[in-house]
């Protein structure tokens, strides 16, 4: 199987030289494999992963020693799903580091047999059942009342004057 890796890494020495407060987008900035500093969501694939990454490696060190919050080899934050990934690089910063992901979301994913989805039909067609019985039940006795009310052996003008 073909993995994806980061093998580039830069010096992780920080100081005021290495920040750079210029964010207009350069694409050969972003290709060259320079160290880049950010304060949150930072990953060595990918700073912030809502998809999927699969079969993906990281070589490289990720973030800055006491800076950075979300900080993951593979990912920085993830709400999404992450499988079969490798990381062996260092990873730093502050809050929420890890080797594969720095703050990850629960991902839930059920993967139910036939048998079990049979079952669920059924159960569901059931409930569904039940319910429009009770439904036409009780619009059949709100049909029915005004009769069993006339049918009753005292009279409207009983009542009232009663």
């Amino acid at each position: 199987m073909y993995k994806r890796q980061n093998t580039v890494s830069g010096d992780q020495a920080l100081s005021l030289e290495n920040i750079n407060l210029d964010f207009s987008l350069d694409m050969k900035k972003l290709t060259s494999g320079g160290a880049l500093l950010s304060s949150f969501d930072t990953g060595g694939i990918a700073g912030y992963n809502a998809g999927t990454i699969r079969g993906s490696e990281n070589r490289a060190i990720v973030g800055y020693q006491h800076v950075g919050y979300n900080v993951g080899g593979i990912a920085g934050r993830s709400c999404g799903y992450i499988t079969d990934c490798e990381n062996s690089g260092a990873v730093y910063g502050r809050k929420d580091v890890g080797g594969i992901c720095g703050q990850m979301e629960p991902y839930v994913e059920m993967q139910l047999s036939e048998s079990t989805l049979s079952k669920l039909q059924t159960q569901l067609m059931s409930s569904a059942r039940l319910s429009t019985r009770r439904r036409m039940t009780r619009t059949a006795a709100r049909a029915a009342f005004p009769r069993a009310l006339a049918a009753c052996p005292i009279s409207s003008r009983t009542r009232q004057t009663r």
